[in-house]
């Protein structure tokens, strides 16, 4: 800039800044300091920053949050859930999933949280991709406005579907800190059920409060996927082809099993 017009651009700022206080320059160069003024209400004038003139102050632009990549976060979470999961599953949880006013309770999944919290607790911090996951796993929850998670003690599906064992609903966790932690690495895991027809997902119909009707205890009948094929069984029984089996299962024998409610409907 040519330095006559800097002088200039600054003298003209200088005499802004100081008319805007009150003072007046007189022609002989003096200032004149503002005059008294009876007025007792709020000043008209409001001074700014003449930096902000020359584009400087403005505020920074906020960041955006990375974009969302389920499978890659799911292939992070499967990983760590190979790492973390304990020898003795005792820090794994089973997670289901159930939908808006729905008695169903679909099985998406094991969840852990390794040494940074409680198996339950993993399912809260993992939230997003259980819940993303079991939409693609059926129809009935991606079509449902709300959805809840729920979890039984690891490997209890046989005796969740027998209606022996409960279920327990997830508590939102609140500690940012925690989950901070827990999603750094990740430090929690999860182990997706798949499939690709809805027809063999396994769900259990409970009460809302996730406890089964009193008197609906049934024990089921395992038999070959070829012995099934022969049975005459009716319309209201619903099967579960189990291939992830648990111990209790494994007992009954090798290979994969059909579970059969010997009265009622699960």
């Amino acid at each position: 800039m040519n330095p006559f017009k800097k002088c200039r651009t600054l003298a003209l700022v200088v005499c802004w800044a100081l008319a805007a206080r009150g003072f007046v320059l007189l022609p002989s160069g003096a200032l004149q300091p503002p005059r008294a003024s009876t007025w007792s209400g709020p000043s008209r004038i409001r001074l700014v920053d003449p930096r902000l003139f020359a584009g400087f102050g403005k505020a920074a632009k906020a960041k955006k949050a990375p974009k969302f990549n389920g499978k890659v976060s799911m292939e992070r979470h499967m990983k760590s859930f190979m790492k973390l999961r304990a020898g003795d599953w005792s820090n794994v949880a089973d997670v289901y999933v159930k939908g808006e006013n729905s008695e169903k309770f679909y099985f998406v999944g094991k969840a852990t949280g390794g040494e940074t919290c409680a198996p339950e607790v993993s399912v809260s911090v993992q939230k997003r991709i259980i819940l993303e996951h079991s939409k693609l796993l059926q129809s009935e929850l991606r079509l449902s406005k709300t959805l809840q998670l729920w979890t039984a003690p690891a490997n209890t599906e046989v005796t969740v579907a027998q209606h022996k064992q409960s279920l327990s609903k997830v508590e939102t966790c609140k500690d940012e800190g925690l989950i901070a932690r827990a999603l750094s690495g990740p430090q929690v895991g999860f182990e997706p059920e798949q499939y690709t027809n809805e027809g063999k997902g396994f769900y259990v119909r409970l009460q809302d409060d996730g406890t089964p009707e009193e008197g609906t205890e049934f024990t089921p009948n395992f038999v070959t996927p070829g012995e099934l094929d022969e049975m005459d069984l009716g319309e209201n029984v619903d099967k579960v082809l189990v291939t992830d089996a648990d111990d209790e299962l494994k007992a009954a024998g090798d290979g994969p099993r059909q579970v059969i409610p010997t009265r009622g409907q699960m």
